[in-house]
C-alpha cells in the first residue's frame, strides 16, 4: 500500500500538481542535505504551506514542488493529485517575478533568545528538518533551552566600580596616520596610557 502525503494547509484553491510549472529556474539550489531535510519534514509533518502561483507558474514553493514530484515518482500518493495554492495578482510575468524576489527576501532575522522563547514549549526534534539561514542550529540544539530562564534568574549582578580613565576613539585614513605618527608615538609612550590599534 502506497504512502499518502498528508495535506496540512489550505490555499485559495486546489490545483493538480501536474498543471504547475517552475519559473525561477536555478535561482535557488537545493543541496542533497536540504532536500533530505525538506523531504523528512513533508513525510513527518505533511505538506503544510501552499504554493504561491501566478497563472499556474510557481512563485514560491519550487523546492516543495520538486520534492513532491520525486516522492510521487517513488510511489507516494498525493490525494487527488492536488495541492493547495494561493493565486497572486500580477499584470504580467515581470511583475510576478518581482513579487517572487519579495517573497524570498528575508527582512527579519532570527535571534537566539527569540528562538528560545518561541520554542520554549515545543519538541526540539522539530529542528532536525529545518534550514534557517544565518543561524547556528547546532549551537542552539546544544544549548539548554529548559534552563534558559533559570540561568537568567540565577545570574548574579557584579558590583560595578567607577572607571577612572577616559576612553578616546580616533579614526582617520592611513595617509593622515603617517602625518601624525610622531605625535601619536609620544602619547602612546606615556606610562598611564593604554593603546590599542585596529583596522576596518
Amino acid at each position: 500500500m502506497a504512502k499518502v502525503i498528508a495535506i496540512k494547509c489550505k490555499g485559495s484553491r486546489m490545483a493538480p500538481l501536474s498543471s504547475l510549472e517552475i519559473v525561477q529556474g536555478d535561482l535557488k539550489e537545493l543541496s542533497k542535505k536540504n532536500y533530505e531535510k525538506l523531504r523528512q519534514r513533508i513525510e513527518e509533518k505533511g505538506f503544510d504551506a501552499p504554493l504561491f502561483v501566478w497563472q499556474n507558474k510557481i512563485l514560491d514553493g519550487t523546492q516543495r514542488f520538486r520534492v513532491l514530484g520525486q516522492m510521487l515518482k517513488e510511489g507516494w500518493e498525493l490525494p487527488g493529485g492536488m495541492v493547495p495554492i494561493c493565486d497572486i495578482d500580477a499584470v504580467d510575468l515581470q511583475e510576478a517575478k518581482d513579487r517572487l524576489l519579495g517573497y524570498i527576501s528575508q527582512y527579519g532575522k532570527l535571534t537566539t533568545e527569540g528562538l528560545h522563547d518561541f520554542m520554549a514549549d515545543m519538541d526540539l526534534s522539530a529542528l532536525d528538518s529545518l534550514d534557517l539561514p544565518d543561524f547556528d542550529l547546532e549551537a542552539f540544539e546544544g544549548s539548554d533551552m529548559k534552563g534558559w530562564d533559570e540561568e537568567e534568574s540565577n545570574r548574579q549582578t557584579e558590583e560595578l566600580r567607577p572607571y577612572k580613565k577616559v576612553h578616546v576613539l580616533l579614526s582617520f585614513p592611513p595617509d593622515v596616520l603617517a602625518e601624525i605618527e610622531e605625535h601619536l608615538s609620544r602619547i602612546v609612550d606615556h606610562p598611564q596610557v593604554e593603546y590599542e590599534q585596529g583596522q576596518n
